[in-house]
């Protein structure tokens, strides 16, 4: 029989607390397992049926107080000296790590041949554009040195990183190695990385921005300005307390504590906008005004909630950034993950049009053709070793069938030199579509010469691709009009989706955006519609 010590005492009394605890839990939560085992009992679904709903049921936002539960066995974990707990381990600087399989076992190397394979083939293609590709390697929690990891964990995001820029590198594809700056020891990574997520802090973004930037200059423009990019350049703040990342979610703030957000924001004069064209949002007034997500300021739920995109709001199909006062009067495409929200806010203020897109979810066009429609001065492909295995991210190839089709498209007029009017109602009730039919699979470029409102000029103006039959946009392009017509000539490119059949499409204009009824109506004048065949 073991000695009785106060230190065995106190493990006991912590023991037999916690068990009480999750008794309670199972109590209070009966109703979670009565459903399923009623369903059992009367044959309408099996065992292992019955077992699975239980077990979902409890790991689901209905459990009763469900984030109390989550941190009391963070602290009962913590008490009782587990390093490892719920697919989350400590590592050996306190910070927290993907502690189950993921990324434990060597990769799919095929994946990485992959992904290297379309990037070359972007690259290629972008070079009869004469375009640039530079990809940049994000960095990753673990340090390159390797002393974060407690033994006997390995973590093989280092590995796919380092596989994919060799075969980068042998493809002849520019390559940016930002672990080196962020993550190379355990001090980078432990002042660089929040604690409980796998992310990059604010400090660590904000490095990683100046890191490119002065690559950009170094190696594509010895003219181009960087006095942005520049820690002086920017206000450093922090909210205390107030999140709690993946990782942290998984074993509640009792286990290792909070992060304290941190963000920038800039010590000069901003004036830009930003356009979501999916979800029909559009920004306009300051960097803070435009990139900051006013709801993460200030303290919410720990569980509901994931401060770390208050840099945008999320991760977005496409987002387009523009500038007329930028300090470089070009136009960069920026493919990214999510480790890009922050920097791509940063380069808004160094570039005067920035259009990023998330390859995982942007569905209206190939990457290749959307460069070949907007024709950016620079392509950079920011991301995470951790994004090698999705497989989304191949996206960014273009076929040798569909080079040659974009390298070979005619243009035919179907529109020329026509006046459109938009009186500011823009539900799809009030508004007159375009007179020209749109057929599936086809490829149509709207251009106009200028824009002459009643009155005031609205902030933006919408061209939308209107499905009739959910009543719902398609696909839209939301014009700055500050910018327009200015920097870039009035113009959106896009294809007609294959869609259901019976389904037809209509394209309006607007004054302001889709949905709005209170904006100042306005001419375009001078409106050509060509199909690109």
């Amino acid at each position: 029989m073991g000695e009785s010590t106060p230190k065995n005492r106190i493990r006991s009394v912590i023991a037999i607390c916690f068990c009480a605890f999750v008794l309670f839990m199972a109590a209070v939560n009966v109703k979670l397992a009565a459903r399923p085992a009623l369903s059992f009992l009367m044959g309408e679904e099996s065992f292992k049926e019955m077992t699975k709903e239980i077990a979902e049921n409890y790991v689901s936002s209905k459990l009763w107080r469900r984030s109390d539960f989550i941190n009391y066995n963070g602290l009962f974990a913590r008490l009782t000296g587990r390093r490892t707990y719920n697919q989350t381990m400590l590592m050996n600087n306190g910070m927290m790590n993907y502690g189950s399989k993921t990324f434990s076992e060597p990769p799919d190397e095929m994946l990485e041949t992959n992904l290297s394979d379309s990037v070359q083939q972007l690259d290629e293609y972008l070079q009869t554009m004469d375009i640039p590709l530079f990809f940049v390697l994000a960095p990753v929690k673990e340090d390159l040195e390797g002393d974060l990891l407690p033994e006997p964990f390995h973590n093989y995001q280092n590995d796919t990183g380092d596989h994919l820029l060799t075969l980068l590198s042998e493809k002849g594809v520019d390559t940016l190695d930002l672990r080196t700056y962020v993550s190379q020891n355990g001090e980078q990574s432990g002042k660089y990385f929040y604690r409980t997520d796998h992310h990059w802090n604010g400090d660590g973004a904000l490095l990683g921005f100046e890191v490119l930037m002065d690559a950009l200059k170094n190696r594509y423009d010895p003219t181009l300005d960087t006095s942005y990019a520049d820690e002086k350049c920017w206000n450093r703040l922090t909210l205390e307390d107030a999140f709690l990342g993946t990782h942290g979610k998984r074993v509640g703030k009792l286990y290792d504590g909070l992060d304290d957000l941190i963000w920038y924001e800039p010590d000069f004069a901003t004036d830009m906008s930003l356009s979501i064209p999916d979800y029909g949002q559009f920004y306009k007034g300051s960097f803070s005004e435009v990139n900051i997500r006013e709801e993460y300021r200030k303290k919410q739920d720990l569980f509901a909630v994931t401060p770390y995109v208050i840099y945008i709001g999320g991760d977005y199909p496409c987002v387009q950034h523009r500038n007329v006062n930028a300090p470089n009067q070009k136009k960069v495409l920026f493919l990214k993950d999510s480790f890009g929200l922050a920097v791509q806010a940063f380069l808004s203020t160094e570039f005067s049009a920035v259009d990023v897109i998330d390859p995982r979810y942007f569905t209206d066009a190939g990457i290749a053709e959307y460069c070949e429609w907007t024709r950016p001065d620079l392509v950079v492909m920011m991301m995470s070793p951790s994004a090698v295995s999705n497989r989304y991210y191949n996206r960014v190839g273009i076929s040798e069938e569909k080079r040659e089709e974009l390298q070979n498209r005619s243009v035919k007029t179907l529109l020329e030199n026509l006046d459109l009017r938009a009186d500011g109602k823009n539900l799809a009730e009030s508004l007159e579509p375009v007179p020209v039919k749109l057929e599936t699979g086809k490829t149509y470029r709207v251009t106009f010469d200028g824009v002459h409102p009643d009155q005031l000029m609205p902030e933006a103006i919408s061209l939308v691709l209107y499905n009739k039959a959910i009543e719902s946009p398609a696909q839209q392009w939301i014009f700055d009009t500050d910018y327009y017509g200015v920097k870039e000539p009035w113009q959106w490119t896009f294809t007609v989706q294959p869609n259901k059949e019976g389904e037809e499409y209509e394209l309006y204009l607007c004054s302001g955006l889709f949905g709005s009824e209170e904006n100042a109506a306005l001419t375009v004048e001078g409106v050509s519609f060509s199909e690109l065949s």
